[in-house]
Formats: C-alpha cells, sequence, structure tokens
C-alpha cells in the first residue's frame, strides 16, 4: 500500500514555510484585529455574514434560520421562561447549527463559530440595552 500527500505545507514556529522560505498569514492574528474594529455585534456578525465562504446556498439559508429571532420573541427584560412553542423552535434551531457545523467544510467552520460567538453577544447587548432602557421609563415615571 502506497500513500501519496499532495500540496501539503511545512510551516515552522515562525510562520514561514519551511519548504520555500515564503511566509504565511496566522489567520487567527488577522481575524482578532479584524474583529476590534466593530463598534456593535450588529456590525461584526453583519461583516462575517457577508464575508463567509459559505459551501452553498441552501447552508446560507440555514445560517439565517438558525439566526432568525423567535415568533413570538422572547422577552429580553425578565428573566421568563420560554413557551412550549418557544422551546420547540429553539431546539430546531440548535439541531440545525449542530448539523451545519458538522457539515461544514474546514474552512466554512471557524467562520460559523464566529457567526455563532456573535450572534451571542447580539443577544447580550441586546437585552443589556433592553434593561437599560426600561430602568430609564421606570425612572421617568417616578419623577
Amino acid at each position: 500500500v502506497k500513500f501519496f500527500v499532495r500540496g501539503l505545507n511545512v510551516i515552522g514556529s515562525e510562520g514561514n514555510d519551511i519548504q520555500d522560505d515564503t511566509l504565511q498569514k496566522p489567520l487567527h492574528q488577522e481575524k482578532k484585529r479584524i474583529q476590534q474594529s466593530f463598534e456593535t455585534p450588529h456590525e461584526e456578525l453583519d461583516y462575517l455574514l457577508h464575508s463567509c465562504p459559505f459551501d452553498s446556498e441552501e447552508q446560507q439559508s440555514d445560517v439565517q434560520f438558525v439566526l432568525s429571532p423567535l415568533d413570538p420573541p422572547l422577552c429580553l427584560t425578565t428573566k421568563e421562561r420560554p413557551t412550549p412553542d418557544q422551546m420547540e423552535q429553539l431546539e430546531a434551531r440548535r439541531e440545525k447549527k449542530a448539523e451545519l457545523l458538522s457539515g461544514a467544510s474546514l474552512g466554512v467552520r471557524p467562520w460559523l463559530k464566529d457567526i455563532w460567538k456573535a450572534s451571542k453577544q447580539i443577544g447580550k447587548w441586546d437585552r443589556r440595552k433592553e434593561i437599560e432602557k426600561a430602568k430609564l421609563l421606570l425612572q421617568n415615571n417616578e419623577c
């Protein structure tokens, strides 16, 4: 039995291709630099969705489904439990998210993980903004 390896690049600890001495860009460093330039998590998610090299249009559509809001949406200002219908919607999104990650190419997986992370940050950011708005309304009504 013979094995052949094609297109293998051997990268040293300093990012150099050992075979031809060219410098490789460390992707994680470049990505961190870009992420720090966003004003809001919404801007980051928009960038990631626009720039992600999706494997197919179906995959892109499935990502949009996972990111879509529940109907009716969860209350952001209280710790109210989701209704059974909302729980079904959440479970469908969780299943699709796992399916997307397991079926995605190696080049798309890091993008999907960053998209999920940005989406989670949006949830936290939106909740904080709604709580601040509710507190202001409460203070204005007391005056």
